[in-house]
């Protein structure tokens, strides 16, 4: 598959609404949120895995800026 990390998110985002956008790219094998240690809350940036790397580059090219 591939990966891709995506940022300047709010810290509210959800992986539902993460998931939504990046299924239209391809199948997503799963989400990792960074998050801040000291509150537990989302920084604002995911780690997306795709099973088709192909997807991973669809969605890097499409998201970008």
């Amino acid at each position: 598959g591939g990966q891709v990390y995506i940022a300047n998110l709010t810290w509210w985002t959800t992986d539902l609404e993460v998931e939504s956008v990046c299924t239209s790219f391809g199948p997503v094998n799963g989400l990792q949120f960074v998050e801040d240690r000291a509150t537990g809350r989302s920084r604002g940036a995911v780690l997306v895995e795709f099973t088709d790397p192909e997807a991973a580059a669809r969605c890097k090219e499409q998201l970008s800026g």
